[in-house]
């Protein structure tokens, strides 16, 4: 029976966290259908904002390149600050 490696962890991961984002990102265009509601527009954004946070540090992870590390971690920083925002708001 094989154990777990590291390089299944390499694509478990990243494939674990990219179902993730489109879990989120359903759950967001799910919130999309009732945004005549402002709680479902705050539920719509913040879902996305998770589901772009799973993604990019999904990718990050991923990165073979310290210069595309630097960049995906940048870009998942835009779903990481607006998720409290979001939070709040929703509340």
């Amino acid at each position: 029976m094989p154990g777990f490696t590291t390089a299944s962890a390499a694509i478990l991961i990243p494939a674990t966290l990219s179902l993730i984002a489109l879990i989120y990102s359903l759950l967001g265009l799910y919130g999309w259908r009732h945004r005549e509601s402002l709680v479902a527009r705050v539920f719509t954004w913040m879902m996305l904002s998770m589901g772009l946070w799973s993604l990019t540090y999904g990718i990050e992870v991923s990165s073979k390149t310290l210069r595309w590390i630097i960049f995906w971690a940048k870009t998942e920083y835009l779903g990481i600050v607006s998720i409290p925002v979001f939070w709040l708001a929703f509340a």
